[in-house]
């Protein structure tokens, strides 16, 4: 009889030798599907090529995991292999026959024999039992005694078929059971060992920076995961779970329903799924269409009202010399204004939507957030061109206080400057369907060094940096699969090759290139002398200092030797640590590790 297991793989180094070994040992084929590993997944799947592994295939990678084309590729391949049988499998697991089988071959023999074409697996769940525990590197099926029994739901794992000549499906149900014409189920219920994690570092490294398909997320699946963050990290203590017994029995008593580990705490309730879920990362729209019962499409198409007002780019994402250094470019261009960090959007889009209540709540925001001397707005003006919006809306409202600013230094069109707001493009983007992204992307060991300062700043601890860097970019990726326009711009190209790049963005929000962008400190000089004339016209003083302030003109040019210089002033522990954690994301984004 032959078994194939299909196999989808991106960077497994810490299993793949252990997993294909086993596979090996139990009789059964592997065809790998490699989604755009960067580690050695693929050189180890090919040592095992005509000793085990039947065949390898690649499946581009994406940019984010998208599970449902995984599982739609297996179901492909499982049309074209020649094979008696099939198991649906993955990197972290070990599968066995229960006793008295010798081998996994062995048992599903015995099951064809007996009439059955479908197996279920009962999933026992191993992980270390505290954060000091690393099982990185070792044998971690010899070395991992504890284990939880998984199962939300009965016959949750049926991963194993026969090949009947009928299409099976495992896509419709996220892979956790084979759905096909005639399926028999074994009554015997084989073995599925679990090593989802193999320390704290692995877990952060594997679940922080992982983004997932629009279309995953809007099914509902992969919740938890999405909403993975690090310092809610909390492995059950030892006493919760279950130890291996030397004879081979197994306890599948008091099943676990969830991966508390993955929500903090245990009794925390609900961490990712349902409302929490669809507020930080599914669009008004998307929410409206999921609550009738219709699976939307992605991206939405503009609305009529709005496709023909011009673009407006809104720079997000590295703070301090990344958006900056952007902002300070495009607002040197002679059609566009880029005012200084506003922050208010996002509250001022949570205010309601009672339509008598939003010009007195818009107002009052306005009036506490705004920082009027930076923006060189007059708050009378500015309430009186808002009284003349009927009907009056907040997305109405925000495109007067934009336009106000851009026609103050005579410019047609306006956009934004917030670095934060990467975590809230969904939001902006409902409100204002014109909005364009541009993420402003760092390399991490460097953001790492410079940003110990902020506020923000996780601290000193390389694994915590690198999950603070892993969740921005995470989260911004993840909502940008609900975004119309979306485009990241790596930091360090914006200072070595600023043409193009500028190039670039310019074509992404419709904007002709202007050289005036990459001389922006001489232009920028123009605009201020231009302002304070305005200024003295009117009465008022303008001091220079206040003008420096404005503009961001007190610190010096971006400087090219600042890049990459993690090499010289990050410690060498740091930075394997960070790179344990960071490194498959810096090698996606082309930073060297």
């Amino acid at each position: 009889m032959r078994v194939v297991a299909l196999l989808a793989i991106r960077n497994e180094e810490l299993y793949i030798e252990r997993c294909l070994q086993h596979l090996r040992s139990q009789g059964i084929e592997t065809c790998v599907i490699d989604n755009g590993s960067t580690d050695r997944s693929v050189e180890i799947a090919r040592g095992f090529e005509g000793r085990g592994v039947m065949r390898i295939e690649h499946l581009p990678f994406k940019g984010y995991s998208d599970w449902t084309e995984i599982l739609r590729s297996k179901e492909r391949l499982a049309g074209e292999i020649d094979a008696d049988w099939f198991i649906h499998h993955d990197a972290d697991e070990i599968r066995e026959a229960p006793r008295p089988y010798k081998t996994l071959v062995e048992g599903i023999e015995d099951a064809d024999r007996q009439g059955y074409n479908a197996i279920n697996f009962k999933e026992f769940v191993f992980l270390p039992t505290g954060d000091e525990e690393s099982y990185e590197g070792t044998d971690y099926v010899r070395e991992m005694r504890h284990y939880y029994f998984f199962e939300p739901k009965p016959l949750r794992r049926i991963n194993a078929w026969k090949n009947t000549g009928v299409p099976v499906g495992i896509s419709s149900s996220g892979g956790h059971k084979a759905i096909f014409e005639g399926r028999k189920v074994s009554p015997v219920q084989f073995i599925l060992r679990h090593y989802i994690v193999l320390s704290r570092t692995h877990a952060i490294a594997k679940y922080a920076g992982r983004v997932y398909s629009a279309e995953d997320l809007a099914r509902g699946a992969n919740g938890s995961r999405a909403m993975f963050k690090a310092d809610k990290l909390n492995f059950p203590s030892v006493k919760r779970l279950k130890e291996l017994s030397l004879d081979g029995s197994w306890d599948s008593s008091d099943p676990w329903r969830r991966h508390t580990f993955l929500k903090g705490a245990p009794g925390t309730g609900k961490y990712a799924r349902g409302k929490r879920l669809l507020k930080r990362f599914l669009p008004r729209r998307v929410k409206d269409e999921l609550r009738r019962g219709r699976l939307p499409s992605l991206p939405a198409a503009i609305p009529a009202d709005d496709a023909n007002r011009p673009p407006a780019p809104f720079i997000v994402g590295a703070p301090r010399s990344g958006t900056t250094l952007l902002r300070l470019m495009l607002d040197a261009h002679p059609e566009l204004a880029i005012p200084p960090e506003t922050y208010f959007i996002p509250r001022m889009l949570e205010l309601g939507t009672v339509p008598l209540l939003l010009r007195t709540r818009f107002y009052r925001k306005l009036l506490d957030d705004i920082r009027w001397k930076d923006f060189h707005l007059d708050p009378e003006r500015l309430r009186g061109a808002l009284k003349e919006i009927e009907p009056f809306t907040l997305p109405e409202g925000l495109r007067c206080f934009y336009r106000l600013y851009a026609e103050r230094f005579g410019k047609p069109r306006w956009g934004d400057k917030t670095p934060r707001y990467s975590l809230h493009l969904n939001t902006i983007q409902s409100a204002l369907p014109e909005a364009r992204f541009i993420h402003i992307i760092r390399d991490g060991r460097d953001v790492a060094l410079s940003s110990k300062s902020l506020q923000i700043s996780p601290g000193d601890d390389a694994v915590m940096q690198a999950a603070f860097w892993l969740r921005y970019l995470r989260e911004a990726r993840q909502q940008a699969g609900f975004c119309r326009h979306y485009m990241e711009v790596r930091y360090e190209e914006l200072l070595t090759d600023t043409t193009a790049v500028l190039k670039r963005v310019c074509d992404f929000i419709e904007l002709p290139y202007s050289p005036e962008m990459e001389d922006y400190h001489a232009s920028a000089g123009e605009r201020l002398d231009e302002l304070a004339d305005r200024y003295t016209a009117e009465g008022k003083f303008f001091p220079k200092e206040e003008q420096l302030k404005i503009f961001s003109l007190t610190s010096s040019p971006p400087d090219p030797s600042r890049i990459g210089v993690w090499k010289k002033e990050m410690s060498e522990e740091d930075r394997q640590r960070f790179e344990a954690v960071a490194g498959g994301m810096l090698r996606d984004l082309g930073y060297e590790t």
